[in-house]
């Protein structure tokens, strides 16, 4: 079990919203006696990763944590007319339209987004009464320190993360802690956190600890490791103020992206395929203009109407 699993985006992005992308499809095309094949469900592929890579643009499920609800289904909206309008240019450009019945089409593209609200919300109201009957995840933080603050806000702010904070750690005074911690129960100094956990059945664990501390660390590892809890350690990299940090990975190698080159990956093939189209629609919407003035040169003028000469190099 990994920090991540049971928070409700994760289920959304990888399993629910492909199975209503696909699903949708292929009930609409047995409700129109259209035959399920090859190019449908290229179709549903498509619409699974554009939407995915739409969304993922959009911020989508940061909406969803923060409870906008209006705000999500404006976004659901917002991102499924642009996944439309991919999908229609690709048709139109790999000349598939042709394979598809128009009106199937439209009912799909039409009950999708509708569908995603409803099933989204309605699991968003199954969550809400799981965390309120105490279906949750009791979590320590060890370390009062800006980055455990950190952490806790982001825990407190997202319910849809299953988790509650039963308290802190730390050596040092309450009154040495900073504000956000305050509020918090002290539930012992280092030394006790072993037998705690062990007594609470304590599932999650955060050490918050600087990175100097690294003997405290592995002391605590050790310490820790005949329980059944979940431990992980929260790099403090705000230290060195690496605003758009983040975390990767080199063949398995942990790294921290400190700055990187926006056009990388899939991000350099859509900034090449928008080079591409932009540079396609301008010369067409040019073209009117270019071809009046070789018309106006060759009338005017003898020769061809792109001028070339022959240049000899000087050694």
């Amino acid at each position: 079990m990994t920090v991540n699993d049971i928070p409700l985006v994760a289920f959304f992005k990888q399993l629910l919203d492909p199975l209503i992308i696909l699903g949708t499809l292929y009930v609409f095309t047995l409700l129109f006696g259209e035959p399920f094949n090859g190019y449908y469900l290229i179709l549903a592929l498509l619409a699974y990763f554009v939407s995915s890579n739409v969304y993922e643009r959009l911020d989508l499920y940061r909406t969803w944590r923060s409870g906008k609800i209006l705000g999500y289904i404006r976004d659901i909206l917002f991102g499924w007319g642009i996944v439309i309008a991919v999908l229609m240019f690709i048709g139109y450009a790999a000349d598939l339209s042709s394979q598809y019945l128009d009106e199937m089409i439209y009912a799909w593209f039409a009950s999708v987004p509708m569908i995603f609200i409803v099933t989204h919300l309605a699991i968003r109201k199954i969550a809400s009464d799981l965390h309120k009957n105490g279906e949750v995840r009791s979590v320590v933080i060890i370390g009062a320190n800006d980055i455990g603050v950190r952490l806790i806000n982001r825990i407190t702010d997202d319910p849809y993360l299953f988790m509650e904070v039963k308290g802190i750690f730390d050596d040092r005074e309450v009154a040495r802690h900073p504000k956000g911690m305050r509020n918090l129960p002290l539930l012992g100094s280092m030394s006790e956190i072993a037998p705690y956990v062990r007594a609470n059945n304590t599932q999650i664990i955060f050490i918050s600890l600087p990175m100097s501390a690294q003997p405290r660390i592995r002391q605590l590892f050790e310490e820790l490791q005949d329980t059944t809890a979940s431990i992980y350690f929260v790099p403090d990299i705000y230290i060195f103020d690496l605003v758009q940090a983040r975390f990767d990975d080199v063949a398995g190698v942990p790294v921290v992206a400190i700055l990187e080159t926006p056009f990388t990956g899939f991000n350099s093939l859509i900034k090449r395929t928008s080079d591409i189209i932009l540079a396609s629609l301008i010369l067409l919407m040019l073209s009117p203009i270019m071809l009046t003035l070789a018309l106006a040169v060759k009338l005017t003028s003898p020769g061809p109407v792109i001028f070339k000469q022959r240049r000899y190099a000087e050694w």
